[in-house]
């Protein structure tokens, strides 16, 4: 039986050209609140441009760097095998549905889903912040047609491991040296850093502050 994952169906999006669109919390609870979600099967999805797969895309720093890592060749989106990407997350499955009076609560879904990715995709993180920022798109590739990204940036105090095999070379990057390295970039890993770099420096400086402090 094929993996059952939560989409939306597309004309029910906010209209979404690629790139990033910028949302803060309220806002997306809002518009996934008026979108059509479907639990669908993956196999099928994946090949349907008429929903997009939502994704929890976590951007996580540390240390004042960000972390990064190459998608492995036997990771499950064979489109991405081995990118380099600074996004940590996946789709959202049945076991993460959180639901409210007896519907779907999408918004605590997707927070259940990012936790749960995070701490099985990497080991030795403790998470002191997270702050969600939008969407991210990408028309442009067979992959992006068919999913649709919900960013958020999270600070971790300890330094992660990969735990994950489809995580692949972790490594952590200032954004200086992410910047030499854009070709290397999954498109939405690009798009990210590029469109919330002001965000991301906010993100490290915050850190450090605290480290500081403490």
């Amino acid at each position: 039986m094929s993996e059952l994952v939560l989409s939306a169906r597309s004309i029910s999006l906010p209209k979404l050209t690629g790139g990033f669109r910028p949302a803060r919390p309220a806002e997306i609870k809002r518009l996934l609140s008026q979108a059509e979600l479907w639990f669908g099967p993956r196999s099928v999805l994946e090949g349907d441009s008429s929903f997009r797969q939502i994704i929890p895309y976590i951007v996580l720093v540390n240390d004042g760097q960000i972390v990064a890592y190459e998608r492995a060749k036997h990771g499950s989106e064979a489109r991405l095998h081995s990118k380099l990407s600074v996004g940590l997350g996946g789709h959202i499955g049945l076991d993460d549905a959180v639901t409210s009076g007896g519907k779907l609560n999408a918004w605590r879904t997707i927070l259940a889903a990012a936790d749960r990715e995070l701490k099985e995709e990497l080991s030795a993180i403790d998470i002191i912040e997270t702050r969600w920022h939008g969407f991210v798109s990408d028309d442009a590739s067979s992959v992006g047609r068919v999913h649709l990204g919900i960013i958020a940036f999270s600070v971790s105090r300890s330094r992660p491991k990969a735990k994950d095999r489809a995580v692949r070379r972790l490594r952590l990057l200032t954004l200086e040296a992410l910047g030499k390295r854009q070709e290397e970039l999954e498109p939405w890993s690009a798009v990210v850093l590029r469109a919330l770099r002001p965000q991301l420096i906010a993100a490290v400086d915050r850190m450090g502050n605290r480290s500081h402090a403490s």
